[in-house]
């Protein structure tokens, strides 16, 4: 994993990049020095309560571009992993946007044979506890579309 977080650091303005397990735990990181593993424990908490708060209104959100004053940070959520990529604000975003897209396809073989390995040495049933069922999503009423738009 590290690896694949690494080639980030390729695209100007990134500093580095941190991939969390659905609980909120650090997975792997790429991050200069400065950043402590202590932190990042807190940041998965907050990355979470911010994903419970919006899922109910919008259960498909996968992406998140969160802006602070001269940096930001591009937050991609899937039912097994979250990857966190903190750049300058002024970081070429389609480059930064694209890197991620490759990143998440070769880290979805990667998580797979992890998943795979722990579930080798875990028990079917404890499973739940390693890696919790994602979120419920909402019903919300049949889609309408009129030439080729959705309406709400």
């Amino acid at each position: 994993m590290i690896s694949t977080l690494v080639a980030f650091k390729d695209i100007p303005g990134v500093f580095g990049s941190f991939i969390f397990w659905p609980d909120g735990t650090l997975a792997a990181r790429d991050m200069p020095a400065i950043y402590n593993d202590d932190i990042f424990a807190e940041i998965g908490r907050r990355l979470n309560g911010i994903a419970d708060a919006v899922d109910p209104q919008v259960p498909s959100m996968s992406e998140m571009l969160v802006k602070f004053d001269s940096y930001w940070l591009l937050s991609r959520r899937t039912p097994h992993y979250t990857l966190n990529v903190l750049a300058e604000e002024t970081v070429n975003y389609p480059a930064l946007k694209m890197a991620s897209n490759v990143a998440m396809r070769h880290l979805g073989d990667k998580v797979v044979s992890a998943i795979s390995t722990i579930s080798s040495q875990v028990k079917l049933a404890d499973l739940s506890q390693v890696f919790p069922p994602a979120p419920p999503t909402v019903e919300t009423r049949p889609r309408r579309t009129w030439r080729g738009q959705t309406l709400d």
